[in-house]
């Protein structure tokens, strides 16, 4: 075999190599994407469950405040403290439930450009 079939030989096997390993990166990035989708999906949805259980949390706490007061017929003052106490829980667990909401909006944003790549 001359010196330019012996490098023509070279370049066709080099370029075969290459070609692969542009197919292996290819199948990983794909195979990563899609991990990370099921990852990010899994996230919404426990995210989904925890939402539920904050409104839930709240629904309970405003029903207690309601019986509380009911229940309890004491004075002005006792049953302002008690609704400033429930109002506050409230509000607490209604930042939770916003944070939790832009977070699996986040999520939600980031598996469709993630599928969307693919």
């Amino acid at each position: 075999m001359s010196a330019d079939e012996g490098r023509v030989t070279r370049t066709a096997t080099s370029s075969r190599i290459v070609s692969a390993l542009e197919e292996t990166e290819r199948a990983a990035e794909n195979e990563m994407h899609d991990e990370m989708a099921r990852h990010d999906s899994a996230v919404a949805r426990y995210l989904d469950a925890l939402i539920e259980g904050k409104r839930a949390e709240l629904h309970q706490a405003q029903r207690e405040a309601v019986a509380s007061a009911e229940a309890n017929d004491v004075g002005p003052e006792a049953r302002q403290a008690s609704w400033q106490a429930l109002q506050e829980e409230g509000e607490t667990v209604g930042r939770v439930l916003g944070l939790l909401v832009q977070k699996q909006q986040q999520l939600k944003d980031q598996i469709e450009r993630l599928l969307s790549k693919n």
